[in-house]
C-alpha cells in the first residue's frame, strides 16, 4: 500500500510516499481503508521530533513508527478477533492518538475504541 513515510526528524520535505506493508488488524483492531485524513500541528511536532520531550516518548533519533497521522475517515475493510463494534463497510471516524499513528496511508489498523460511527 501507499504511506507518507517519516524515516527521520525534520521539516516536511523529509516525509516520502512509498510502499508500506498492508496492516492486520489485532486483537479489538479494524482495518479501515482510509478515505481522508487530516494534518493537525501534533503531526508536525511528531515529525519535526521537538520539543525534544517527544523523541523520549517516540524515539530518540528516528520516529518508531514511519507512518505518522492521527486522524481519519474511511470505510472497514475487516475486523481483528474479538471485534464487536463494527462490521466490513461501516464508515467511520476517528482520532486514533490514544491507540496510536499511521493514517497517512491507504489502510490503517486501528483499535475500535478510538472510532465512532459516520
Amino acid at each position: 500500500m501507499q504511506a507518507v513515510l517519516c524515516h527521520r526528524y525534520g521539516p516536511p520535505e523529509k516525509l516520502v510516499v512509498g510502499e508500506a506493508p498492508m496492516p492486520v488488524p489485532g486483537e479489538r483492531q479494524v482495518l479501515v481503508r482510509v478515505h481522508a485524513t487530516a494534518v493537525n500541528d501534533y503531526d508536525w511536532s511528531l515529525v519535526r521530533g521537538k520539543p525534544a520531550i517527544y523523541r523520549l516518548m517516540f524515539g530518540l533519533t528516528r520516529p518508531k513508527r514511519s507512518i505518522p497521522g492521527m486522524e481519519l475517515a474511511g470505510v472497514v475493510e475487516a475486523v481483528g478477533p474479538n471485534s464487536s463494534k463494527f462490521r466490513v463497510g461501516d464508515r467511520v471516524y476517528g482520532d486514533i492518538s490514544e491507540h496510536g499513528f499511521g493514517t497517512f496511508a491507504e489502510y490503517c489498523a486501528v483499535h475500535e475504541d478510538g472510532l465512532v460511527p459516520l
